[in-house]
């Protein structure tokens, strides 16, 4: 599910998944009911907040990555957020706070790309 986390905390849930085209869809709309079920679990969920928290460091050391942060949170938020406000917030989030976002904004597939025959696929 690659940056699936990551990208729901600025609300565009990504997700990439290759086989053949039936199973693909398939297997993309099980993964979502059951993450929409149970969540991910809290050590999954450590796991994307650390790899999020380094995002934010790294990215932050360059001016342009500083500056991109800077504008997004002046342009979406009209605030000015430091790094450390963006780090506490991520640390700050508790499983029962994703849970309770997955429960009132359940992941769906509401993009489909495909590639190749897509014969059989209901979602297209």
């Amino acid at each position: 599910m690659g940056n699936q986390v990551a990208m729901v905390i600025v609300n565009l849930p990504t997700n990439f998944l290759s086989a053949g085209t039936v199973a693909t869809v398939e297997r993309i709309d099980a993964i979502l009911e059951e993450f929409n079920r149970s969540g991910p679990t809290r050590d999954e969920l450590e796991r994307a907040r650390n790899k999020v928290l380094s995002r934010i460091v790294l990215s932050n050391e360059r001016p342009m990555g500083r500056l991109y942060s800077l504008a997004g949170n002046w342009a979406y938020r009209n605030e000015y957020r430091s790094v450390t406000d963006d780090l506490n917030a991520i640390r700050d989030l508790t499983f029962e706070d994703l849970m309770q976002v997955l429960t009132e904004y359940p992941l769906a597939g509401t993009t489909t790309v495909g590639l190749g025959p897509l014969e059989g696929i209901s979602h297209f």
